[in-house]
């Protein structure tokens, strides 16, 4: 049985890969993890193996790493269980390589996506602050903007 809440951000990856799809010299690729139901029938699954961050790709020219998360409420959490250190790691080392590190967070209830440019988000992070909204990032996207996604990230992403 699989766990409603294996890989719970999975409908907005969907959203995310397909405006990559569709966006002009964008080659981004998700990033397959398989997910392992908790046993004794608890609730929940854990990633067993694979990548540690949703998307990586290029995006004219440069390397581009993405993370999303989504929320429901007006607040997402930056403690360990929503954001592993893996995650982070991975975010960082990839823009220690010359690469650009987003986190993408759906905030529903808004009907907002906050795009973190990975510096400030880790200064967020590293700085013991609990928890983020979208008013803590310089950049916000109308969910129905989505598909506009290179343009909304063009003030990053220059070669």
């Amino acid at each position: 049985m699989v766990s409603v809440q294996a890989n719970r951000g999975r409908t907005f990856e969907d959203l995310i890969e397909l405006a990559f799809e569709r966006t002009p010299g964008a080659k981004m690729f998700r990033q397959a993890n398989l997910w392992i139901p908790l046993r004794n029938g608890k609730a929940g699954a854990f990633p067993k193996k694979g990548a540690p961050i949703d998307f990586v790709g290029v995006i004219d020219g440069v390397p581009v790493a993405v993370e999303c998360k989504e929320n429901q409420t007006k607040r997402i959490s930056l403690g360990e269980k929503r954001f592993p250190l893996k995650e982070i790691n991975a975010l960082k080392e990839f823009e220690e390589a010359g690469g650009k590190s987003f986190v993408f967070v759906a905030f529903w209830q808004e009907d907002i996506i906050a795009v973190y440019v990975f510096q400030v988000f880790y200064s967020y992070w590293s700085s013991g602050k609990k928890s983020l909204t979208s008013q803590d990032t310089d950049y916000i996207l109308p969910v129905n903007k989505v598909m506009n996604i290179k343009k909304y990230l063009g003030w990053q992403i220059s070669a």
